[in-house]
């Protein structure tokens, strides 16, 4: 699959992830909410990788959610996508993870 937001390469046992959309700040757009899973998928069911590196393109690593996807027309202002939490839940608990002191030097001696 092709992707419009990310890049992605193995290398060992390696997978890096690069947010190939720099010139845009890397913001999360709704083709960045539909490929991340793919992508995570593809790396789970290639099997080689023992880590998943996630960098970015750009001056800046991700400036968040793309504000367009809130405009009229896409997404109602009274109306919340009902599995948004659902879908964000286990995105939400792996950057608690990373978040840890720990989890950065495990990260760090890995490589």
């Amino acid at each position: 699959m092709d992707y419009s937001c990310f890049n992605y390469e193995l290398k060992g046992h390696v997978a890096h992830v690069i947010l190939s959309r720099g010139k845009e700040f890397n913001t999360m757009t709704k083709a960045f909410w539909s490929e991340l899973p793919h992508l995570i998928d593809d790396i789970a069911n290639n099997g080689d990788a023992r880590v998943i590196l996630l960098s970015a393109q750009g001056k800046h690593f991700c400036a968040g959610m793309d504000l367009a996807n809130f405009s009229e027309g896409e997404i109602k202002k009274d109306r919340i996508d009902a599995n948004l939490g659902r879908k964000m839940k286990p995105l939400t608990g792996l950057l608690k993870i990373f978040n840890t002191p720990s989890a950065v030097l495990k990260k760090l001696e890995c490589l």
